[in-house]
């Protein structure tokens, strides 16, 4: 398996931190704060429980990643299929794979946790308490959004893009790249609201971005890490309407 190219891997991240994260989102929410009538400073005055900045964030979320899975597809289509034929004749391989580094995730985050519990004000961090509030509000945008967009997009922009697959040892500088970024992406919302102690959910989202970089070394394709990141966000969806 080769390395996409360089210019690729760049308009990649491009899509995802300015398509997705900037324009598709801002696009949405324009046009929601016009049919509230209401502007981005009473947003931002609103309580993160009202039932407006909900819904309002809940569609932000996920129309800004179903136009940005649009994108990727029509834009990366080759690669796509090329992950999909990849896969050919692996899936047991795959299936095994994911399943066993699975496990060791959920032994790793669960005793991380366990240590830096007393500290946190809460166990979930800020990117799981919105993901909460708007499942309340809107469970199909959330599960569509959570399950299947978000996993779809963040593994062709963090395993893809950032990992040399060149390099299969377990501590290439690609690797840990990928795994820190993709954990601080996940807490970056925090730290925006200068919630600090969020940075301690760092290593937690870091660890199950490395697990998912070594399932793609190790099966050279992408669907195992994306089967992973369905699995362990099908799982926190599940939990919330248990």
């Amino acid at each position: 398996m080769n390395n996409p190219s360089l210019p690729k891997r760049i308009l990649m991240i491009a899509v995802y931190y300015i398509g997705v994260q900037l324009v598709f989102s801002g696009i949405v929410l324009s046009i929601l704060l016009q049919n509230y009538q209401i502007s981005l400073t009473d947003l931002y005055v609103l309580e993160e429980t009202s039932a407006i900045f909900i819904d309002i964030m809940a569609k932000v979320n996920f129309y800004g990643l179903l136009i940005g899975s649009i994108v990727f597809i029509v834009l990366f289509r080759k690669d796509l299929l090329s992950q999909i034929k990849q896969s050919a004749g692996k899936w047991l391989l795959i299936i095994k794979t994911t399943g066993i580094y699975y496990v060791i995730y959920i032994l790793l985050a669960t005793f991380y946790l366990s240590l830096v519990e007393p500290l946190l004000p809460s166990t979930s961090s800020q990117n799981q308490e919105l993901v909460a509030m708007i499942a309340k509000s809107s469970p199909m945008l959330m599960i569509i959004a959570t399950v299947f967009l978000a996993p779809f997009i963040e593994e062709f922009v963090f395993r893809y893009a950032l990992i040399n697959v060149e390099n299969k040892s377990k501590f290439s500088k690609s690797l840990i790249i990928s795994s820190l970024t993709f954990g601080f992406i996940h807490v970056y919302a925090g730290l925006q609201n200068g919630q600090f102690h969020e940075l301690l959910f760092l290593p937690q989202y870091a660890l199950m971005g490395y697990m998912m970089g070594l399932i793609y070394l190790k099966t050279d394709t992408l669907m195992g890490a994306i089967f992973f990141h369905i699995i362990n966000n099908l799982i926190a969806v599940v939990a919330l309407f248990a």
